[in-house]
């Protein structure tokens, strides 16, 4: 993995595969390596190690929750949460009601959640007594779909695409949270992860190529530029 700077150049980063997350202030780099998870200062240099704490084999962390990291894992044939801290040793306490973790919004996790009557809930999470809590849960019967790694969040956080049985769908977290319809649908089955472009639109890709979907409900398909053609032939002298 490398860090590609604004000057074009890129350094090597010591973290790997998918086993990394990056803070919301893009400031710190948590990674497992080694049996360890460790929390680094993310500069255009590459990386300062702050801390290194053991985890059970497995553990993926997937998100920052102030200075501490949401980490994923597995629990028997289970996959659970857990918060950790990297001030200190870490005692596993997964949460396995939590089904997916999309990310920080607002000073709390953005999280789909298992409940008992209702089936699986928006939810925001929040670190109490070194564990995953919840701390509101909503949008229950928007069929949000429990696969790992399910959604991304827009770059400022207040809303998220995710995918559904129609497609995908775009949720103002807020408004999920408090009650209120806010559900704009984006019936594409993209054939490609879902990216925000900006905090408004997410690019897509099927069939007919990329698409655009906005949270106002429009769409449309992006024609992409064509290479320009080739004259005469490479090979001649």
């Amino acid at each position: 993995m490398r860090l590609l700077r604004p000057d074009g150049n890129s350094v090597p980063l010591g973290g790997g595969g998918d086993g990394w997350t990056v803070s919301p202030d893009g400031a710190r780099f948590a990674y497992v390596a080694d049996g360890a998870l460790r929390v680094a200062d993310l500069t255009t240099d590459g990386l300062s190690v702050r801390s290194t704490t053991n985890v059970p084999p497995g553990t993926v962390p997937v998100a920052f929750l102030d200075r501490r990291v949401v980490v994923a894992g597995r629990v028997g044939h289970s996959r659970g949460y857990d918060l950790l801290d990297p001030a200190g040793p870490y005692q596993p306490s997964w949460n396995l009601d939590v089904t997916a973790v999309y990310g920080t919004a607002g000073g709390a996790v953005a999280a789909l959640i298992r409940t008992g009557d209702q089936g699986l809930c928006l939810a925001a999470l929040k670190g109490r007594a070194h564990r995953l809590r919840v701390d509101r849960s909503g949008a229950c019967t928007l069929g949000l779909r429990a696969e790992f790694t399910p959604g991304r969040l827009a770059p400022g956080g207040g809303w998220l695409v995710a995918p559904t049985p129609d497609g995908l769908a775009l949720v103002d977290i807020d408004a999920a949270l408090t009650g209120e319809y806010a559900t704009v649908d984006c019936p594409v089955r993209s054939i490609v992860p879902a990216v925000w472009a900006d905090n408004m639109t997410v690019v897509v890709g099927d069939d007919r190529g990329v698409v655009q979907c906005r949270t106002d409900g429009t769409q449309q398909v992006v024609s992409l530029p064509r290479a320009p053609a080739r004259t005469g032939s490479p090979f001649r002298g």
